[in-house]
């Protein structure tokens, strides 16, 4: 997970950055040693910047949930700006729908929107969540949104185009991902999703060139494995 520049910023004196830079780099290295670190330091100290290294321990040992909760407490707490709370809930939910806990996520995302109404990170985040529900169509919508902040941002395209052509929207996808490849022409993901809308809108020729670009573009990706099964289903194999 990402490091939070905002969670950082909490770390004003010298001394707490440097206690919260040795706990996260023992993160990497060591994260028992880090865990029991970041405990005793918030046990002695309350800080929020050793809870947060605590939930990073917790989250690469795998205790996902554990480390889920542990942000989401953090979160709740009034120690910081909204958008600072947000972005700690938003890797709560993260950690939550790695362990499939989708409802859990969702309701830190809703939550983390309350604190920071429109910020794209999370609802991007909201997003991948109504995804996992099968709830395209909102998850377009929470796209869209999130395009108002970052327009023409090629990875949100890209997200969008294929949350519109799992909710049935071929033309919307088409547009989304022609838009993505704009920005960054050679995007597996986005070349992907283009395959799939000129599939969809009954445009084979197309979509096999496309897919055999997304997979020249990145063999190991993916985007290039979904491409394969694509040209296989378009060959009756």
């Amino acid at each position: 997970m990402r490091r939070l520049t905002l969670v950082l910023a909490l770390t004003a004196a010298p001394a707490l950055a440097q206690d919260y830079d040795a706990c996260i780099a023992r993160v990497e290295t060591d994260p028992q040693a880090a865990l029991s670190y970041a405990e005793n330091w918030a046990q002695a100290t309350g800080a929020p910047a050793a809870e947060h290294c605590a939930a990073m321990a917790q989250a690469a040992l795998g205790a996902n949930r554990a480390a889920a909760k542990r942000l989401a407490d953090l979160a709740a707490r009034p120690f910081a700006p909204g958008v600072t709370r947000a972005e700690i809930l938003e890797q709560a939910a993260t950690l939550w729908l790695e362990a499939g806990d989708v409802g859990l996520a969702r309701a830190a995302l809703d939550q983390a929107l309350t604190l920071a109404p429109g910020h794209p990170g999370v609802l991007a985040a909201r997003a991948d969540a109504l995804t996992a529900e099968g709830r395209h169509a909102e998850a377009a919508a929470d796209l869209g949104r999130a395009l108002e902040a970052l327009p023409g941002n090629p990875a949100l395209l890209t997200l969008r185009a294929a949350a519109r052509r799992n909710a049935g929207d071929d033309r919307g996808a088409l547009a989304d991902a022609q838009a993505a490849l704009k920005a960054a022409p050679a995007a597996p993901a986005a070349l992907f999703e283009l395959g799939a809308a000129q599939a969809a809108l009954g445009e084979p020729g197309a979509a096999r060139q496309t897919w055999l670009k997304a997979i020249a573009a990145a063999p190991d990706s993916d985007a290039a494995d979904r491409a394969r099964l694509s040209l296989q289903a378009l060959d009756g194999r």
